[in-house]
């Protein structure tokens, strides 16, 4: 365990002793390669680079009992994945959760020669930013009540448990835990992050009868060319079918929905005229992601 100590203790040792000799080196990169730490960057979704460190993996023992510990310390959290000094709780919040799953890297709240931004690239003008709302989908620690990033300690998402989080403990478990159940050097100050409101994109449904007039009692599919990347973040779909009147045309008896999918629905006409219908997806924020439409001519 000493071994594995030293190993994840490796960054910060280095922050404190190059304090002192920090002029020897003319940025991060040259401090990693004199001391040949593996490395690389990513980037956040608006293209910022983010430093990314490639680490070793843990022993079957060294993952024994860091799991015997993490249970003896930590009754109550349930845990996801097993140790890995391959990848933190910054990388898996910020970037394997965003589609990124096999990309396991060590990512710090800052450089550690320059103690410059890394981290908070992601929320700094790119594509997520602080909310007080009581939905959100990241969470940040910091050590002290000053959200300074070099006072960052610790990254989490929230779970589809209610009340509860998930996170890398370090070269710990993945685990699902109660916010405040963490280890003591997390702290308890908190800020709260959510996607930037999205651009709505818009299109034009496809009728399964052919664009033109379509007849009364003749049912038909109207579908979107919703991509699977909004559905994935879509938690309503919205349908409505506006009659020749301006109202309801549902309600009205005019239009029959007949069956609805994720892509569109059925819809029988009942009465002739000229029917606006629109499809809309919405995500967890109440926030429109797209909206489909289309102008039914129906005849006799």
């Amino acid at each position: 365990m000493k071994q594995l100590k030293h190993r994840i203790l490796f960054l910060l040792i280095l922050v404190a002793f190059f304090a002192f000799t920090a002029k020897a080196f003319d940025n991060d990169e040259a401090l990693l390669n004199y001391y040949g730490q593996q490395y690389t960057y990513i980037n956040t979704p608006f293209g910022k680079p983010i430093l990314v460190y490639i680490n070793n993996e843990l022993t079957p023992a060294e993952k024994s009992q860091i799991t015997h510990d993490c249970i003896t310390l930590f009754p109550n959290v349930v845990i996801l994945d097993q140790p890995s000094a391959l990848y933190n709780c910054h990388n898996y919040a910020w970037h394997m959760t965003e589609g990124y799953l096999t990309d396991k890297y060590w990512m710090d709240a800052v450089k550690p020669m320059t103690q410059t931004a890394n981290l908070s690239k992601f929320w700094s003008n790119d594509a997520f930013e602080v909310t007080t709302a009581a939905i959100y989908d990241k969470i940040v620690y910091y050590s002290s009540s000053s959200t300074l990033d070099s006072n960052i300690t610790h990254s989490a998402v929230a779970s589809n448990v209610s009340g509860y989080y998930e996170s890398k403990w370090g070269a710990w478990p993945l685990v699902r835990h109660l916010p405040d159940d963490v280890p003591v050097g997390y702290g308890t100050t908190k800020i709260y992050f959510k996607p930037i409101a999205p651009t709505p994109l818009g299109g034009v449904m496809t009728c399964s009868n052919g664009y033109g007039t379509i007849s009364v009692n003749t049912s038909a599919n109207y579908m979107t060319s919703v991509s699977s990347a909004i559905l994935a973040k879509t938690t309503r779909i919205y349908y409505h079918i506006e009659s020749p009147k301006g109202g309801d045309a549902v309600e009205e008896g005019s239009a029959t929905i007949n069956s609805r999918n994720n892509y569109g629905f059925n819809v029988t006409f009942t009465r002739q005229g000229i029917y606006e219908m629109t499809v809309k997806y919405y995500n967890k924020y109440n926030e429109l992601l797209a909206s489909y439409s289309y102008e039914p001519i129906v005849s006799l």
